[in-house]
């Protein structure tokens, strides 16, 4: 088994993989190579969320492979969010990095990643390239931001993209929703929180294999009448914030930042042993 040398990122790479055979191999070994290239070694966990085809057996293979390579089976299809929110409790790092199996996101470009992990609460990318994704896609990715800008004042330029997220936040909102609203629901409710975040770039290439969901009309319908809702629970009647729920994920934030600082005080030299510093 190949163990990778380098300076310890505390980070955790969380593969997603739902019948991605033709990209989940190059996905991983684009993480890997990216390790190498920048002299850092991260964890990297592989969900496999019930796929049918060949994912979960190449997923094995690495894991056997390389030693920062785990994988998670899930016995049947539980949705994106659904196997984000398992990962939660499998994650053994501070933070981690949503990285779809598609092979769509060009690793190198996490170098610019890097230097913010644990300066800012979230770090959010965008594509510099979504043409790639093709016009209906950007169109739609256009109307949510809109929405999101207009009813909750989030003005994050792509949701669904490479994240870094800290594990202790995110485990310390209360989301009700799952599948992808899951997702979104999770990003608005912690910037509404109060946490600071960053929005880098990235590149993307095409998509090489499996299927998109984004593109069905009835499900971004449904979504949007469901996040209506939840506005509703956190902002209250007209624009100010307000609700029962608003204050709640202000308290969890406020409480993951004095976590944060108990251990920093305890921990002084944390920091720069774990490499969260340039």
């Amino acid at each position: 088994m190949k163990t990778l040398v380098g300076q310890p990122l505390d980070l955790t790479f969380v593969v997603l993989a739902y019948n991605e055979e033709a990209a989940l191999r190059q996905t991983i070994e684009d993480c890997l190579s990216w390790m190498r290239k920048s002299g850092r070694v991260a964890q990297v966990l592989v969900m496999n969320d019930g796929s049918t085809d060949r994912s979960g057996a190449i997923a094995d293979e690495l894991a056997t492979e390389y030693a920062n390579v785990r994988v998670k089976h899930i016995e049947r299809n539980a949705g994106q969010f659904n196997a984000i929110r398992t990962c939660w409790e499998l994650v053994e790092t501070t933070y981690y990095a949503i990285i779809p199996g598609d092979h769509q996101f060009v690793m190198a470009s996490f170098d610019l990643f890097v230097p913010h992990i644990g300066r800012y609460d979230v770090i959010f990318g965008f594509p510099n390239n979504e043409e790639v994704r093709g016009k209906l896609r950007g169109v739609l990715s256009h109307l949510w931001r809109i929405y999101l800008l207009a009813f909750f004042g989030v003005s994050v330029v792509y949701l669904g993209g490479l994240v870094v997220l800290p594990v202790r936040l995110v485990k310390a909102m209360k989301i009700e929703h799952g599948g992808y609203l899951g997702l979104y629901e999770l990003m608005v409710r912690i910037c509404m929180s109060g946490a600071n975040w960053i929005q880098i770039p990235f590149e993307m290439r095409e998509r090489e294999g499996g299927a998109s969901g984004a593109l069905r009309p009835w499900r971004n319908l449904t979504d949007l009448a469901r996040m209506t809702r939840l506005w509703v629970r956190l902002k209250g009647p007209g624009l100010l914030p307000g609700g029962e729920e608003f204050e709640a994920s202000r308290k969890a934030y406020a409480a993951y930042r004095a976590e944060l600082q108990r251990r920093s005080v305890a921990h002084p030299e944390l920091e720069r042993r774990q490499g969260l510093r340039s």
